[in-house]
């Protein structure tokens, strides 16, 4: 993925989405485009491709990861990347991440995606210079 590109598209979904006028194809269109990067993150973001038959049998892991939401995303968003055939894109693994890079690590206790443990999980993998700020009191993914 192109940064730029991306970039464009979230300029784009902003101004429609701010814009007064209430035409149905700009709210369309936004929808679309949101949905695009949604996906494009989501799915090339895998350090090692899933095959559509683990997608597919995945709903256990949502479940053992949220008991409240789990299924709720499943149901939402486990048919995403099912058939995923762009190149991959994912973080390096952090064994390959130099330790003088500052990293920010932010969870939620309140995610309604990715539970904050995985934010713990992923402080004490990194070494060096980090943080990890907790947000308490925001029941949302994107803060």
């Amino acid at each position: 993925m192109k940064t730029e590109i991306l970039y464009d598209y979230i300029v784009k979904i902003q101004e429609i989405e701010s814009s007064d006028s209430n035409d149905s194809s700009n709210l369309s269109l936004a929808a679309a485009i949101a949905s695009a990067s949604r996906s494009s993150i989501n799915c090339s973001d895998e350090n090692k491709p899933l095959l559509d038959s683990e997608i597919e049998n995945s709903l256990s892991l949502f479940e053992r990861k949220s008991s409240l939401f789990g299924s709720l995303a499943y149901n939402a968003y486990h048919n995403m990347c099912l058939g995923w055939k762009a190149k991959r894109d994912p973080l390096p693994y952090i064994s390959k991440v130099n330790n003088r890079v500052p990293i920010l690590i932010i969870g939620g206790k309140l995610d309604s995606v990715t539970p904050y443990e995985e934010a713990i999980k992923v402080d004490k993998m990194y070494l060096g210079n980090k943080k990890l700020i907790t947000v308490n009191n925001i029941v949302s993914h994107g803060f």
